[in-house]
């Protein structure tokens, strides 16, 4: 069995609010309306991929017409796995964020809340009543369907943030013949909550959120269900014949007119830690979208900055054969079998507004000719980024448990993601400092891009280059270094996740601790990679599948099993 907890509201906001922020060719609807909701899947099976323990997800969507037909276009859906996260970012083109999601339910009290970045986003509290609600206001009713864009950003930002391929409108879900407009019988139905007695508050603003950006004017409807997981329910057209699921694209967009939007499935650019917040904002302006100066300023900037930071380098050799299999194509193996792990503890960053730490695995490769390191994990602890580094520079970047100690001479290193414990590190360094110096090292990762009109990506490489400038640095005594990558497995059908133990050291080549700036340049492309799915797969878990993800577990390994070309 499955349990789970739906609640979501329907509101009237400003019309205005709604007006300043829609793309073209999206446009107002007749009414202002807002949904937010907050979901909470329990699996009552084994631990999976998909559902590793409670399963937090939190909505909003605005009120928007295309073509003449009535919908809900999705702004922000925010929740606190990885796999739903990613999966719905690469496959449907959804707004996914990592945050905090709480509901609860007191007889019949209910209550819920979402929380990013330290602050309280939006907050919810609710009576039940033994009315069974109207199907327009069950959760995630989009009427003719849930409108999104597709597209991929540049990670050459100097050329603007848009790249290849073209801007697409889409749809997903939703009905030819839009809202209900009649009861639908059936058991364990959705509940209606006493709007009297609803209280529901955009509580803490933040311009990387902004849904603050659209008050509560007049709730239409408030709705709880507990039952099965269900996240959208059968529509049925007048001869009662079940109606296929829509997802196909409606239209082409002008890539210079959406521009300004480019950005909305992000978190909004920071500037030597600093967000970049509009003028009069949110009263009069919008954080969904760049102004002319905004855009400029993101095209003009030299780096993401990261200052200051502590970093624990280590470089160690494994054997070639398995080097090599770690590599897709367009990377060149080379002679040197190295493996480089950065273990990061951020204090403040162009990143996140808040600290974070981070473990990264490298494998090294030359490419073009050049030496360089292809980026096989990224553990991010909780504040850092999970979706910029992937989206654009294809970087393995999924949530994790960093734990970084670095006290006097003496460190301590461990990284857990899905309640298994897959790095652990402990060492001191020499106390004699090395010479200041600047480390320049070219970056490698793994990009799939959407095919235009198709569901079907590519893979491609993309290149950036970062920068590692030192304020102080020391050698680390290899003797009393040790690096443990355990295989023990996860609960349930999780397995192995993150197999570091594939890559153990043969021989431990160096190891430093270093405190100061990083930067990572503007990106480019380095060429398709034709196998690219194999070398993809363990960026998600091993599963690219719901099925395997919450059944089979998948297959997740650095290694590839073809033999290079």
């Amino acid at each position: 069995m499955t349990r789970n907890m739906r609640i979501n509201i329907r509101y009237q906001t400003d019309a205005e609010r709604i007006r300043r922020v829609l793309p073209p060719p999206l446009e107002m609807d007749d009414s202002p309306e807002v949904i937010t909701d907050w979901l909470l899947i329990e699996s009552g099976n084994q631990p999976n991929v998909f559902v590793p323990g409670p399963y937090y997800e939190s909505g909003t969507f605005i009120a928007a017409r295309y073509g003449g037909h009535s919908g809900m276009w999705e702004i922000s859906i925010i929740l606190n796995q990885d796999w739903g996260r990613h999966r719905g970012r690469e496959l449907q083109d959804l707004t996914k964020k990592d945050g905090i999601i709480t509901i609860e339910r007191h007889g019949d009290i209910v209550r819920a809340s979402l929380t990013r970045r330290g602050k309280i986003l939006t907050h919810i509290e609710t009576y039940l009543t033994d009315q069974i609600q109207h199907p327009r206001f069950w959760l995630r009713e989009f009427g003719y369907t849930g409108f999104r864009f597709r597209y991929c950003l540049n990670p050459d930002w100097c050329h603007g943030p848009l790249g290849v391929p073209e801007v697409e409108l889409w749809r997903m879900g939703g009905s030819d013949y839009g809202y209900p407009t009649t009861m639908i019988a059936g058991e364990n139905l959705p509940m209606a909550c006493d709007i009297s007695r609803t209280r529901f508050e955009l509580v803490e603003a933040s311009a990387i959120d902004p849904l603050c950006e659209f008050p509560p004017r007049k709730i239409l409807g408030v709705t709880y269900h507990e039952g099965e997981t269900r996240l959208q329910r059968s529509r049925q057209d007048p001869s009662g014949v079940r109606e296929a699921y829509h997802h196909h694209r409606l239209a082409k967009v002008d890539a210079v007119t959406f521009e300004p939007w480019a950005l909305y499935k992000y978190d909004r650019p920071m500037f030597d830690g600093k967000q970049l917040v509009p003028t009069d904002w949110p009263n009069a302006t919008s954080a969904f979208k760049l102004t002319p100066e905004g855009i400029q300023a993101y095209r003009s900037r030299q780096a993401i900055v990261l200052s200051p930071i502590n970093v624990l380098s280590i470089e160690y050799l494994i054997d070639s054969a398995v080097h090599h299999r770690t590599l897709p194509s367009g990377c060149d193996p080379g002679q040197d079998p190295r493996i480089l792990i950065l273990a990061l503890q951020v204090e403040r960053s162009d990143v996140s507004t808040v600290p974070f730490n981070e473990l990264w695995l490298f494998s090294r490769c030359f490419v073009g000719g050049k030496k360089a390191w292809y980026a096989l994990a990224n553990t991010v602890g909780v504040g850092g980024d999970v979706i910029y580094g992937r989206d654009v520079f294809g970087y393995p970047s999924k949530q994790g448990r960093v734990n970084i100690e670095m006290k006097d001479k003496y460190f301590n290193v461990v990284g857990n993601r899905l309640d298994r414990d897959y790095l652990l590190v402990k060492g001191k360094s020499s106390g004699r400092t090395i010479q200041s110096l600047n480390r320049q090292m070219l970056m490698v990762g793994l990009k799939a891009y959407p095919i235009p009109e198709d569901h079907r990506f590519r893979g491609r490489l993309v290149l950036q280059p970062w920068e590692v400038e030192s304020f102080n640095s020391f050698p680390v005594q290899l003797d009393d270094l040790t690096i443990e990558m355990p295989d023990t497995s996860s609960p349930g059908t999780i397995g192995k996740r993150d197999p570091w133990f594939e890559l153990k050291p043969v021989r431990v080549e160096s190891a430093a601790v270093t405190r100061g700036t990083m930067r990572r340049m503007y990106g480019s492309y380095a060429g398709e990679v034709p196998n690219w799915e194999e070398f993809f797969l363990e960026r998600c878990d091993g599963c690219l599948s719901p099925e395997e993800a919450t059944v089979s577990g998948g297959n997740d390994t650095f290694l590839a099993s073809m033999k290079r070309p």
